[in-house]
């Protein structure tokens, strides 16, 4: 209340009376990084996850398209480390995810799959 008796303009959230103000904001500060942390950590793997889906759905289809012109040594090293992404993809295991993710690319551009190079 003022001295005039009006009640005050003041308007302030006190989810905590018995903490000083900043000792409130901090607690939501710590709060609101760490759910943005989560969320980041979150995206993340829902990217990689996508990201390798894609370089699957990709590889197969290129294969069924230019399978027949890759040499079998070839066409083995492709699909042995496309079965590898598959088996990190079910895992979801983002390390061994990325890590096949390069061994599948570096496969397909030894096999120049689709004319890559």
């Amino acid at each position: 209340m003022r001295p005039d008796g009006y009640p005050s303009n003041d308007v302030r959230e006190n989810t905590c009376p018995n903490l000083p103000r900043t000792d409130v904001i901090n607690r939501r500060s710590l709060a609101t990084n760490s759910a943005e942390a989560e969320d980041k950590s979150a995206r993340e793997k829902i990217d990689k996850l996508n990201q390798a889906d894609s370089l699957v759905f990709q590889t197969e289809k290129q294969l069924k398209e230019f399978g027949d012109k890759l040499t079998e040594t070839n066409k083995s090293a492709i699909n042995a480390a496309l079965e590898k992404l598959k088996e990190a993809h079910k895992s979801q295991d983002l390390t061994s995810i990325e890590n096949t993710m390069n061994l599948q690319i570096t496969a397909v551009m030894n096999g120049d799959i689709g004319g890559l190079r």
